[in-house]
């Protein structure tokens, strides 16, 4: 019985791991075509969106209206992701490379559970060549890197 119960709980791990793999596979089909709505099939009723530092709170409907205006104005080259990880709290996210003609964006994913479900909880793009100014601190806070506050 006990090995049953330890089968079904890494079969549950294995789904959602599936599924983050599946929406990280999804996504980067959608941004690849410029489909705004793709992503937001996997929002959850809001959603994070960060452009170049500028932290927005999305609904569905609005977050692919935000997507549809960036991808007017930045037009896909290319696509691909660099790191898919996941921390040990469980949540997966991804770091990846979006051009266009006038450059290009660090794109990043988190991938969160919520009520069961795997979701996309955060998206980021933030020009390439100014990186160093990313909320880092942000992300690691959302990764679960920092749960206090830092004295410095």
């Amino acid at each position: 019985f006990f090995s049953f119960i330890l089968l079904l709980s890494s079969l549950q791990g294995f789904s959602q791991t599936s599924d983050a793999s599946k929406i990280f596979d999804d996504a980067k089909i959608s941004i690849v075509k410029s489909d705004a709505k793709g992503p937001t099939v996997f929002f959850s009723d809001k959603v994070d969106l960060n452009f170049d530092g500028e932290i927005k709170t999305y609904s569905q409907a609005q977050a692919e209206f935000v997507l549809r205006d960036f991808f007017k104005k930045y037009p896909v080259k290319a696509f691909s992701y660099d790191h898919i990880s996941k921390t040990p709290e469980g949540l997966h996210y991804a770091i990846g490379k979006y051009t266009y003609n006038g450059g290009a964006f660090l794109v990043y994913i988190m991938i969160k559970d919520f009520n069961g479900k795997q979701i996309i909880d955060t998206l980021n793009f933030h020009e390439e060549d100014d990186w160093w100014n990313l909320d880092w601190f942000y992300i690691w806070k959302r990764l679960g890197v920092f749960s206090e506050p830092l004295l410095i």
